[in-house]
């Protein structure tokens, strides 16, 4: 069977389905749907859902729905530090996931909301044609020191040298995304 769960992706998988019950609740059916990769090496993946009334192809279509907040999730873990938060106190502890996804959604709301046109890719990549955060982030660090440097460097007396290491700064700065 040929799945398209995604927007440009076409996998090759084999499906199996059956409906069960669980130990903990053994009136209640769930669905269980296995695919099994042909193709890419991702093996063998197991959704469940407890709507049984519908097909597999409908609970495969719901599961990649979730597949943005999942990047989300990704994004914020591993760009904004809220993976690995070294908390103390409660508090900070629960302020520390609020924190790190009002910033996520302050950073893309600057994006879509100030930029002119999306954020250009810090590194090439074939088949790419959106911004990832990673791209967005390193335009605002870039936009970020621009100001900066137009603010502070930009009397007349700066050397052109010190200006050639002011602009590889900015694109290491940029690639720290």
């Amino acid at each position: 069977m040929t799945l398209t769960p995604y927007e440009s992706s076409t996998q090759k998988v084999r499906l199996a389905v059956i409906d069960a019950c669980t130990y903990k609740a053994p009136d209640r059916l769930v669905r269980v749907v296995a695919i099994e990769h042909l193709t890419g090496g991702r093996g063998v993946e197991v959704f469940y859902s407890t709507e049984v009334d519908v097909d597999a192809e409908q609970i495969l279509e719901q599961y990649s729905w979730r597949w943005p907040i999942e990047i989300t999730f990704q994004d914020v873990k591993q760009h904004l530090g809220a993976e690995e938060p070294e908390n103390r106190t409660r508090r900070a502890v629960e302020r520390t996931a609020a924190t790190g996804f009002l910033l996520y959604s302050l950073i893309v709301w600057w994006h879509e909301t100030a930029c002119a046109q999306p954020a250009q890719p810090i590194r090439n990549w074939r088949k790419k044609s959106r911004s990832s955060f990673a791209d967005i982030l390193g335009e605002l660090r870039q936009q970020t020191l621009q100001t900066q440097s137009e603010t502070n460097l930009s009397t007349p007396g700066i050397p052109p040298g010190v200006k050639k290491y002011v602009n590889a700064l900015t694109r290491l700065i940029a690639l720290a995304a």
